[in-house]
């Protein structure tokens, strides 16, 4: 490959620009021209020869795992899932860790937007013991959680929905401590616990009040309002 000026580029200063480059159409929300740039980045390294960059494979499923965003963003969930797979199995063949955290975690998106719930709980909880950091570990908790509570495993969800709050005190992250105290009151909703999930959404807004968050206060107040009414409906009914 040639810059402007006709001279050569290393072919792995090549890569690195264009997989940026592919980046930032995708932060643009250009997805077409990040896919029509993949797909041209792709066969410009499948064109080289093994002896030349050491690193084909990662970049392939790199490239792999890009396109698999940028389809998922246009709603082409079965491209989308195609291509993170090929990333998944790359990086399973090599035994690259990282790589397969990152496909898992991508797997996992597609699936759940496909309401394909129970394979998306599978790909994020092989993800659990890859995850970095707290904070990574409280959305893929909460993820968990959501789709759980999605099939009707409510004490799941409530139980990862517990498991989220406490990576997110562990990550001292208050938007997502809001979120899992959210799903634990709506799991506890499902399971008949009404005056804890009343006190789970009080406790919610709170949090939401505290973070000007407006949206979530109109929202958990009607959650508030709800169990208020099915409290007083269960105490007729004794």
């Amino acid at each position: 490959n040639r810059d402007r000026n006709g001279k050569k580029v290393p072919a792995n200063e090549y890569i690195i620009s264009e997989l940026e480059k592919i980046d930032e159409l995708q932060s643009q929300g250009k997805f077409n021209d990040s896919i029509k740039r993949a797909d041209r980045c792709l066969k410009t390294v499948k064109s080289y020869p093994e002896d030349t960059m050491s690193n084909k494979d990662d970049v392939m499923a790199n490239i792999y795992s890009l396109k698999g965003n940028a389809l998922l963003e246009l709603q082409k969930y079965k491209e989308a899932k195609h291509f993170h797979n090929q990333d998944l199995e790359i990086a399973e063949a090599n035994n690259n860790e990282e790589g397969k955290s990152r496909a898992l975690d991508n797997l996992g998106r597609v699936h759940a937007r496909m309401g394909e719930f129970e394979q998306a709980i599978e790909c994020w909880t092989t993800k659990l013991p890859m995850a970095g950091n707290a904070l990574e570990k409280t959305w893929l908790y909460h993820e968990i959680g959501r789709c759980h509570l999605e099939i009707g495993n409510h004490a799941e969800a409530k139980e990862n929905g517990e498991k989220s709050q406490a990576a997110a005190e562990e990550a001292a992250d208050d938007m997502w401590k809001l979120n899992a105290t959210v799903l634990i009151a709506q799991a506890e909703v499902k399971l008949g616990e009404h005056s804890e999930a009343l006190q789970s959404f009080e406790s919610a807004m709170d949090m939401a009040k505290l973070q000007g968050d407006s949206a979530a206060e109109t929202a958990i107040k009607k959650a508030i309002n709800d169990c208020n009414t099915r409290i007083a409906q269960q105490l007729k009914e004794d």
